[in-house]
């Protein structure tokens, strides 16, 4: 039996369930911060949605699905596989800007619209398309985002948001929380004190 270890086993497909439990973690933390009025406090996993949330008092409210974007050809998984062959100290460097930073976006949320999910589910998005890949470091992700949004930019029709109870993007710090969708908001961000 091989051993692996760190990213190499926590990005593995063999722990997807841990990465789904570690965003919507991070999001439920951003939901108490932010002004939602029935929080979710519990979870089941399933298979579609990924959950089921409940509130405080284990009503329903709602179902949801959990996933993620990536930069066009990333393969992360294979990343940090390679990373291990790599000698101490390694540096990757800076990444390549991207073009478009919302067409990755915009090609899952259609994507997603395409599935039966149950009609009250969540779209819960973790963005991990990092900073330093765009083009604009000073302005905060949710304002871009919401900027992106107000322009048209994420090119989606009315009917393909509507899939969803609500559509909610969770930045690639895990710190700020917008949702797009129905009311395009910065719901929430936790403040560190120390950065």
């Amino acid at each position: 039996m091989k051993f692996t270890w760190g990213a190499v086993a926590y990005f593995s497909h063999e722990h997807e369930d841990e990465r789904e439990w570690d965003i919507l973690g991070s999001a439920a933390a951003l939901l108490e911060h932010g002004n939602t009025t029935r929080l979710p406090t519990f979870a089941l996993k399933q298979e579609s949605p990924d959950f089921m949330l409940y509130d405080s008092s284990r009503l329903l409210i709602a179902g949801c699905e959990v996933t993620e974007v990536l930069r066009p050809g990333y393969r992360r998984h294979s990343f940090h596989k390679d990373a291990v062959f790599k000698p101490p100290g390694f540096q990757h460097g800076i990444p390549e800007s991207i073009d478009n930073q919302w067409e990755p976006l915009t090609k899952l949320l259609r994507k997603k619209a395409l599935r039966p999910y149950i009609s009250d589910s969540w779209l819960l998005v973790y963005y991990d398309i990092g900073m330093l890949e765009t083009d604009d470091w000073d302005t905060p992700f949710h304002e871009r985002l919401l900027a992106e949004l107000e322009l048209n930019q994420l090119q989606m029709a009315e009917e393909e948001y509507e899939r969803f109870h609500r559509i909610l993007i969770l930045s690639p710090n895990m710190k700020s929380l917008t949702e797009i969708y129905p009311n395009p908001n910065h719901t929430a961000e936790l403040i560190n004190e120390e950065s």
